[in-house]
């Protein structure tokens, strides 16, 4: 049996690894298992009973969903998703069919991790290689403006926004439960109460 966990919580903005596969897209959800080694896992528990492609990379499998996708390693050596598609399609839905508890305890903790990474400038960095080469070749005009940002220069600093922000954030998250049992009780807070729970 494969033996290998998708935590597609990790690689898109929703946790539904189910509509990932409805877009086509196997392997962005594929890529997010290297972040708990999972890739890795599947490739050495499987290489007995599948042939799959990427059972030869498994000890230099990336271990983050943005390594696995954009840098130079076993995904884009083996062809990317033209190569990797129907591999990368299979090791998503087994492991959603033969592990729907690993599934689920995965996304709830990435779910989780996510929901309190409220901290400005997350993901703003400049090891974007791809992106660079896209603009360098499509827009070539806007590549002397990019190059000059202070982001590319490492100038950008959100340390003192989030000294703010992220307990604020932090303390309104942990106050929505209080205004739905606030709205169970008190009828004139009932809207706020649907608000909050949506939220």
């Amino acid at each position: 049996m494969l033996k290998g966990i998708l935590i597609a919580a990790q690689t898109m903005e929703s946790s539904s690894a189910l509509r990932l596969i409805e877009v086509n897209s196997p392997g962005v959800a594929q890529s997010g298992m290297g972040a708990s080694g999972s890739n890795r896992t599947m490739a050495y528990d499987s290489r007995s009973e599948r042939n799959f492609k990427l059972c030869p990379y498994r000890d230099a499998l990336p271990k983050t969903a943005d390594a696995f996708l954009w840098s130079q390693g076993p995904f884009n050596k083996l062809g990317r998703f033209d190569g990797l598609g129907d591999e990368m399609r299979t090791i998503v839905l087994d492991s959603l069919v033969e592990y729907p508890g690993m599934q689920i305890t995965t996304a709830l903790a990435a779910s989780a991790k996510q929901l309190v990474s409220v901290a400005t400038g997350e993901g703003v960095l400049t090891s974007i290689l791809h992106t660079y080469g896209i603009m360098e070749r499509y827009t070539p005009s806007v590549v002397p403006d990019m190059r000059a940002a202070r982001q590319q220069h490492g100038e950008l600093h959100f340390e003192a926004l989030n000294a703010v922000q992220v307990p604020l954030a932090l303390g309104a998250m942990a106050a929505l439960p209080l205004f739905v049992i606030l709205g169970l009780r008190r009828r004139a807070y009932v809207d706020l109460a649907f608000l909050a729970a949506t939220v």
